[in-house]
């Protein structure tokens, strides 16, 4: 097997910089649609009328995400707020963790090499995460600690290393994905080259991953002993495991699952990127094979063959034994790193004749990525238009109705997640007048009054009027009852 030229390159910052930089490009022309202002019509309404509770992020198992996000707030930097700023250095950790990453699979970054790291941090399974104004540093920052760990560990720096990856834990833990699926993709790497005995690459990749298990137990220890004097989040059940009795279950739902990360996403894929996708499979499974094969290097070709299949596994990763199973695109962003090192696995198995395929098909698979990416921007830029401009109709409905100087709380009921003409799945584009926390904060963004969400009782009581009035616009579709409105929507 060709090495494909990936002998690492020194990794001080002047040698680092042409590779971010051309990756950096790569991501602005993607993400430029999020580098503006903007909002996402769900949680981003709450927090620009709330502050953003840090005791609950601690609870959730995030406290390195609570204290950045206090530390960013202290400055004048609100996540919330500045958005805008903070997506600009997200893109620049992500180009500079790409840069990393390569280095963590000793690849040099040739032309074919970038290309192909340019699909992690561009795939559309992070148009979900760039969705929301706030997160996307926050993941950048998870990214770039984890896999600098990862880095470090590699070169013997167990100890940093394993901190970093810790930390990484404590920002975002969908990193942990990520970790596992660059272990797997390097141990089919060093494979594919040919040029050690597969007990040995399991050894040599055996060491960084020990520092990402004991890493991610001691975060999980000291997050059971937060839960236990902090208490648990709403949301507890993200950190505690399916029963057996609901494990065939998870296994069917599963399928669905996976058939995503190979391309059969409905909203962030298209059918013949499908195709294209399961084509570049199958063909490294075949190179890995026929390649190995020729030098009757089995027990290489099988080591290989089971680290393409973990790899697949890692990208849904733990999500999948959890007892809140909300498999959305953003916890599934490892499909990037996925796809990514099945190219540098098959440049790595070609000969010189034939290495501009997978940098040809980076070129393809980037295309559809980021046209994917900016539709889903587009998208969200007409939703909010549309949605903003029914909140003004509803508002202007209540103010013509007697009793509105009375109101303080409104009931939005009826309103379908997905919007007609916007594709939408998960948290990908919904409609904010659906989802409970941002139907009165959309509200707000057309008054000046500071309306309130109904308590239980109110929206019980609502229901039952919505159930026996005509939808919107229908004259009774809207009714104040003292302090409470209702809007019945279809």
């Amino acid at each position: 097997m060709s090495r494909a030229g990936d002998t690492p390159v020194q990794s001080s910052w002047a040698h680092l910089a042409p590779s971010v930089a051309a990756l950096l490009a790569i991501m602005v022309v993607t993400w430029f649609s999020r580098l503006v202002p903007g909002f996402f019509a769900s949680d981003d309404l709450y927090f620009l009328n709330y502050p953003a509770d840090l005791d609950t992020m601690v609870r959730q198992g995030r406290p390195g995400q609570a204290a950045l996000f206090g530390l960013l707030r202290a400055l004048g930097a609100n996540p919330v707020h500045a958005g805008t700023l903070l997506n600009w250095v997200a893109l620049g950790l992500l180009a500079l963790t790409a840069v990393w990453l390569l280095q963590v699979w000793q690849v040099s970054p040739t032309p074919v090499a970038l290309l192909s790291a340019a699909l992690i941090f561009v795939h559309p399974n992070l148009a979900e995460t760039f969705t929301f104004r706030f997160t996307p540093v926050f993941f950048a920052v998870a990214m770039a600690l984890a896999v600098g760990g990862l880095l470090l560990s590699r070169r013997g720096r167990w100890l940093p290393g394993g901190l970093l990856i810790a930390a990484s834990l404590t920002v975002y833990q969908v990193t942990l994905n990520t970790l596992v699926t660059v272990l797997a993709i390097g141990v089919v790497l060093d494979c594919v080259r040919g040029e050690l005995p597969a007990p040995r690459v399991l050894r040599t990749w055996a060491r960084p991953a020990a520092v990402v298990g004991v890493a991610t137990v001691g975060y999980l220890v000291l997050q059971r002993l937060a839960a236990a004097v902090l208490g648990s989040s709403v949301q507890g059940n993200r950190a505690r495991f399916l029963s057996l009795g609901e494990l065939p279950g998870r296994i069917a739902s599963l399928g669905s699952v996976f058939r995503r990360v190979l391309g059969a996403d409905p909203v962030l894929s298209t059918r013949l990127l499908h195709t294209l996708q399961l084509v570049l499979l199958g063909a490294v499974l075949v190179a890995i094979v026929a390649g190995l094969g020729r030098r009757r290097r089995w027990a290489e070709a099988a080591t290989a063959l089971a680290g393409v299949a973990v790899a697949l596994v890692a990208v849904v990763g733990v999500i999948a034994l959890l007892a809140e199973f909300w498999p959305s695109p953003r916890v599934l962003t490892a499909a990037g790193v996925f796809w990514a090192g099945l190219l540098l696995v098959l440049a790595a198995s070609l000969g010189d004749r034939w290495r501009w395929l997978p940098g040809a098909a980076a070129v393809v698979l980037l295309l559809g990525y980021a046209g994917i990416d900016h539709r889903v921007a587009s998208d969200q830029a007409r939703l909010n238009v549309r949605e903003l401009a029914l909140a003004s109709r509803i508002v202007g409905r209540l103010e013509s109705t007697p009793g509105w100087a009375s109101v303080e709380r409104v009931a939005i009921l009826g309103r379908a997640r997905a919007v007609p003409g916007i594709p939408q799945e998960f948290d990908v584009n919904p409609s904010a007048l659906e989802v409970p926390w941002s139907r009165v904060m959309l509200l707000r963004e057309v008054t000046d009054r500071r309306l309130e969400p109904p308590t239980a009782a109110e929206l019980e009581r609502a229901g039952r009027r919505c159930a026996a009035a005509e939808p919107w616009p229908a004259p009774d579709s809207v009714s104040i009852d003292g302090a409470l409105a209702v809007v019945c929507l279809r």
